[in-house]
């Protein structure tokens, strides 16, 4: 991990890219998420004007019936996620949350309830306690009326940790709008 010198920070020096000017540090825990950490979702705020970025530090591969290893998370499910991530990834927190139309179906949930917050413990392996439990949000890939798994109709929605610095972790896919049929705590529009 680089990290800007302080000096260049208080001059306000023109960046050349000369890596004289930086230093390492292997330290990057610091900057990410970690289960158990203690969560002020007052907090989320001070990322609104930052751009997403994307971790998968958390992504759920095995551990809940929402992982994305999932036999229907085919490819045109990962095309659409693909498409999704590179359009969120350029706009701002702020955006997202006020200006989202409702056909992206972004949405944050400061204090995660009921099955999502069942989903987070089997993810982080552990009971959170209620200031440990992170802002989630999810959005949509697309969204189809009538979503159901019996009839193998799909409306997916993928869900999120906000992290520091405004790092979304991916966790689950939800192909057919299980997790949370109707929104509690609306973000976006």
């Amino acid at each position: 991990m680089i990290i800007i010198n302080q000096r260049l920070i208080q001059k306000k020096i023109k960046m050349n890219y000369n890596f004289s000017d930086y230093e390492e540090s292997d330290n990057i825990g610091d900057f990410k998420f970690n289960f158990g950490q203690k969560i002020i979702n007052s907090e989320v705020g001070q990322y609104n004007a930052n751009t997403p970025l994307f971790g998968y530090d958390y992504i759920d591969l095995d551990k809940t019936e929402y992982h994305f290893k999932q036999t229907c998370f085919d490819n045109f499910d990962s095309t659409c996620y693909f498409e999704k991530v590179k359009k969120l990834s350029s706009i701002s927190i702020n955006d997202l949350i006020n200006k989202s139309s409702f056909k992206e179906h972004f949405h944050f949930y400061p204090y995660p309830k009921g099955k999502l917050k069942e989903l987070l413990n089997q993810v982080s392996k552990k009971g959170l306690k209620d200031e440990e439990i992170p802002t989630v949000g999810q959005f949509a890939l697309y969204t189809k009326e009538n979503a159901d798994r019996n009839s193998n109709i799909k409306s997916p929605r993928i869900y999120f940790m906000l992290g520091p610095y405004a790092v979304f972790y991916i966790l689950f896919y939800d192909p057919y709008h299980e997790i949370n049929k109707k929104v509690e705590n609306k973000g976006g529009k």
